[in-house]
């Protein structure tokens, strides 16, 4: 069974590969909100301010864990209108990324 496990680790490691770009783009945008106690404060508020409810708070994977990416990706995905409205509010908030 360990080697069916390491095999299919091997096969989604090397999918995310290919998003390689975007992963990073997120998970800086995530580290960026998560960094400070205010930082926190400021995602929640504007979360309000969209009518949105902050029921997860924003995960940060383990590179080495591909499940960690797929939790960070979900609670993000669940917030992905609050990133473009804190960017408008935020310069020093610079990972923001666009629809494409």
């Amino acid at each position: 069974m360990r080697c069916c496990a390491h095999i299919h680790n091997l096969i989604v490691k090397d999918g995310m590969s290919v998003m390689k770009v975007v992963l990073e783009k997120i998970r800086e945008s995530v580290s960026f909100w998560r960094s400070t106690p205010k930082r926190v404060e400021k995602f929640k508020e504007a979360c309000g301010q969209l009518g949105l409810s902050y029921s997860k708070k924003l995960a940060l994977d383990f590179t080495t864990r591909w499940n960690s990416t797929f939790m960070m990706l979900e609670t993000a995905l669940n917030y992905k209108d609050v990133f473009p409205y804190l960017k408008q509010r935020e310069t020093l908030y610079k990972s923001l990324l666009t629809n494409e």
